[in-house]
């Protein structure tokens, strides 16, 4: 499935359960443009960890930075 942890100003409003889509570009050399639906999992201090829809289309630009 994969997922990120992003740094905020405030995680006042991001608690669990809350969805957002987002938005950002790959270090890959076509600078490929990703877009995410996620739902946040927990918050510690300002880092918000989500977890991504899993998509029907599989993006395989994200392998490489989704492999474990």
């Amino acid at each position: 499935m994969g997922g990120m942890c992003i740094q905020v100003g405030c995680a006042e409003f991001c608690t669990e359960g809350v969805r957002g889509i987002a938005m950002f570009t790959l270090d890959d050399r076509h600078k490929t443009e990703v877009i995410k639906k996620f739902v946040v999992k927990s918050t510690i201090g300002n880092r918000v960890h989500c977890e991504f829809f899993k998509d029907i289309e599989y993006q395989k630009e994200l392998g490489f930075y989704l492999r474990k």
